[in-house]
């Protein structure tokens, strides 16, 4: 899995933010649509705070 070319990356990385989507959707604690909804606002963040 290759992974983006920016700083922000490691926030993702150390906030185990991946494992808490990917665990919403097995888990059924949120719908697939819920759950990308709400990780792509996180990495919309996480991906451009140094810009």
């Amino acid at each position: 899995m290759a992974t983006p070319a920016t700083p922000g990356w490691a926030t993702i990385e150390s906030d185990a933010s991946i494992n808490t989507f990917f665990a919403d959707i097995a888990t059924g604690r949120t719908s697939v649509a819920q759950a990308a909804a709400s990780f792509d606002a996180h990495l919309d963040q996480a991906l451009n705070a140094s810009q």
